[in-house]
């Protein structure tokens, strides 16, 4: 599996893009990701990412590189399109997964629809390389596979269009690890599955 055994594909890189709103918990999820704080992670009434920003890290031999971008569609932020234009840069010529971000029990209107606006914007069809990355988990009341059955037929609509790929993220400290390792398998599943067609 990508990641954690092959020798033609550890020297492979790939790149994890967080996508979604201000406030979606993009930063801390890079954040939890990585294993370390590096992206700047506070409550904010305005944006804290105003811009995109890379670390690195390596799992199994693969160079992983996150990117932090600042919301896309944030009318407050000048630089919109030179922040697109380097995150379409960032993503060619190798592995690029997106991870839309969107916090447990606040999918907003501005959400509805976000799938298609940022394929326009990154002029690429995100859904195909897509996982919906849940955070806030910790206030879960359920598992998050109840949630996702149970959730309004908007946020339904956005996890239909990535073929159901979701992972939770940002549970109590103690489940990070774990769930890290899970996003990095369905990562994986989803790299062979794509490099297939």
């Amino acid at each position: 599996m990508f990641l954690c055994a092959g020798d033609q594909q550890k020297s492979q890189q790939l790149t994890l893009v967080l996508l979604g709103e201000s406030g979606s918990g993009k930063s801390a999820s890079g954040n939890t990701i990585l294993g370390m704080k590096v992206f700047t992670s506070k409550p904010s009434s305005m944006p804290v990412t105003t811009e995109c920003e890379m670390q690195t890290k390596s799992f199994c031999g693969t160079v992983v590189r996150v990117i932090d971008t600042p919301d896309f569609f944030d009318d407050t932020l000048e630089m919109q399109s030179r922040d697109i234009l380097t995150c379409r840069k960032l993503c060619e010529g190798g592995l690029c997964v997106y991870l839309l971000v969107i916090q447990i029990g606040r999918f907003t209107e501005g959400e509805i629809g976000i799938l298609e606006r940022l394929e326009k914007a990154l002029e690429t069809t995100v859904r195909d390389r897509a996982i919906i990355l849940f955070t806030n988990g910790d206030d879960l009341k359920s598992k998050i596979d109840d949630f996702v059955r149970n959730t309004n037929r908007f946020l339904q609509q956005v996890i239909d269009k990535c073929s159901g790929r979701y992972q939770v993220i940002d549970s109590p400290r103690r489940e990070a690890e774990k769930q890290v390792k899970e996003l990095m398998g369905k990562i994986a599943d989803l790299v062979q599955k794509t490099d297939k067609v």
